[in-house]
């Protein structure tokens, strides 16, 4: 039981660490889609029919996270969005904290190739999400 317990948390640690070292913005579809494979490989990558929103939709396997990479006209990622279970909660923000500099409650900021990318978590009733973007202006 300890080693299943243990395998868990480690794959858990390593699904936070992975995706919040990942940087997606500016990527185009199908580059999104290699990074995908090869950062999460058990992330499933999901049907959308919305002609509302240009997105990629990726689910893990047990259905607790989601990622949502929206993407411009052009087919470029604008921002990224992780929708999660609460049970990860302490891991993602301790993990938000390590890699990005704390500028407010449940806000981070880092700069990547000269551009400040900001990280904001927001809790809902039933998940949190943390939605990454360029800074505005």
């Amino acid at each position: 039981m300890k080693k299943i317990l243990l395998l868990t948390l480690s794959m858990l640690f390593s699904f936070v660490f992975l995706l919040q070292s990942q940087h997606f913005i500016g990527l185009e579809n199908e580059e999104v889609v290699e990074k995908m494979k090869e950062a999460k490989p058990d992330f499933v990558k999901c049907k959308v029919i919305n002609k509302s929103y240009n997105y990629l939709k990726y689910q893990d396997q047990l259905g607790e996270r989601t990622m949502l990479f929206f993407l411009d006209k052009k087919d470029k990622c604008t921002s990224v969005k992780l929708m999660s279970h609460y049970v990860y909660l302490g891991e993602v923000i301790a993990d938000l904290n390590k890699k990005y500099e704390s500028v407010a409650d449940n806000q981070w900021m880092y700069e990547e190739d000269g551009k400040e990318f900001v990280v904001e978590l927001e809790k809902g009733q039933w998940f949190f999400s943390v939605l990454t973007k360029p800074k505005e202006e």
